[in-house]
């Protein structure tokens, strides 16, 4: 065997690793891009009514903890969730995480309008000086404001159910993220290395 066929051996053997490794994690890269990488997949699991309801009960459990403390019954603070509003928020939040992953937006957290709260909660408090024969103050209405913003923030601490934060702001992740990208465009090269080296 003479030593250009033990080059060209060698240089296929090595060329054959090449396509082989790159093919394979591109595949495994495409295959994580549309799973738990994918904005679709987590959509997917948010659409099951199972989902919204496992939120809501999470939410019912902190209007427990602030009705208690507070002073307002559970069912007045129950009145201000909305199923829509709900399940649009967590759409947004799946929306927002993967467009900041994919590099495309900066991260957001969706925000539940404080206003839906506020409703109810008003409501309870002028029946409330309506049967004592006073009327509400302004300072009773701004202190129900805040109620409602603290509301608010509890609503959405358990739609953004995971810190995603803390996983977005670690470097290894948004190296394996870019790892990712980069080997999903790895196929194209490796077969056209393949190409030529056969040609020449």
């Amino acid at each position: 065997m003479s030593k250009k066929e033990i080059v060209t051996r060698i240089l296929s053997f090595l060329l054959g690793v090449v396509i082989t490794v790159s093919v394979l994690l591109a595949v495994i890269g495409s295959y994580l891009s549309t799973t738990i990488l994918s904005r679709d997949y987590y959509l997917g699991i948010i659409a099951t009514p199972s989902y919204l309801e496992m939120v809501k009960e999470a939410i019912r459990e902190e209007f427990s903890a602030q009705s208690a403390y507070v002073g307002v019954p559970e069912d007045v603070f129950a009145q201000g969730l909305d199923d829509g509003k709900l399940h649009e928020m967590l759409r947004s939040h799946i929306t927002y995480v993967v467009n900041y992953l994919d590099g495309l937006a900066a991260y957001q957290e969706p925000e539940y309008p404080v206003e839906l709260i506020q409703k109810p909660l008003y409501a309870y408090l002028e029946q409330f000086c309506a049967a004592e024969g006073t009327v509400p103050t302004a300072e009773e209405y701004a202190q129900l404001d805040q109620v409602a913003k603290d509301s608010a923030a509890l609503i959405k601490k358990q739609v953004c159910l995971m810190d995603l934060k803390l996983v977005m702001d670690m470097s290894a992740f948004k190296q394996s993220m870019s790892l990712i990208s980069k080997l999903k465009s790895a196929v194209g090269p490796s077969l056209l290395m393949a190409f030529l080296c056969s040609v020449l």
